[in-house]
């Protein structure tokens, strides 16, 4: 009887996935190469397959980082789409900044300076598509605001919640430094998952995937 083998899988799978453009593309190489976290490439497969089916018209992004992430997401925007994204390092924000500038998408990003905690209750008007790459322990006191932002119809996209598989052991076999980060992102997982105004899939792609459809 066939069995399914995940990694022979996975390599297939690569063999299959689009290329970046040349300026993204050289933009992640040096990210990595740097050791700064950018979204994984399963990730970016299903990141680029939602935008590109749902074509939101506005999108928030919490935690910028060095501006990888926006800078992928907006190839799959309409010209016209609005885009916010959020950073509280002031390293990363200015290093994120240059990097837009350099790739000519900086005057289509309402950058905002700041802890997501504060900004967020800044913002009304309602986003049809939210990715949560932040601070993993502000996840749960992120979540009223973010609920509150996201419209019906659309889609809050949680990126690494499974703390590279930590997510899934008891606290007793986490490092006492992690304990606190790991409860409270299990603690958002169950409050997410549970809620009845969403529905949830949690997905083992990249570091772990929560995808939430709002639907009321």
């Amino acid at each position: 009887m066939w069995a399914f083998d995940e990694k022979r899988f996975s390599v297939f799978s690569e063999s299959l996935r689009k290329p970046l453009p040349k300026d993204l593309s050289d933009f992640y190489e040096d990210a990595r190469e740097r050791g700064i976290p950018v979204i994984e490439e399963e990730t970016m497969d299903l990141l680029s397959f939602l935008l590109s089916l749902k074509q939101p018209d506005r999108v928030l992004e919490i935690g910028s980082a060095v501006g990888f992430s926006a800078a992928f997401i907006i190839e799959f925007l309409k010209h016209d789409a609005s885009f916010t994204s959020i950073e509280y390092n002031d390293g990363m924000a200015d290093e994120a900044l240059e990097n837009w500038k350099r790739l000519g998408i900086l005057d289509r990003i309402d950058f905002r300076r700041g802890d997501a905690v504060l900004v967020l209750k800044e913002l009304e008007e309602p986003f049809d598509f939210i990715f949560l790459d932040s601070a993993k322990g502000q996840y749960p006191v992120l979540l009223p605001d973010i609920k509150r932002l996201l419209k019906k119809g659309g889609i809050l996209f949680s990126d690494n919640v499974s703390m590279e598989g930590r997510v899934t052991e008891s606290r007793f076999f986490v490092e006492r430094r992690d304990r606190t980060e790991h409860e409270r992102i299990r603690s958002y997982l169950r409050e997410v998952s549970k809620d009845p105004d969403f529905l949830t899939d949690l997905l083992p792609l990249g570091d772990g995937i929560l995808l939430a459809h709002k639907l009321v």
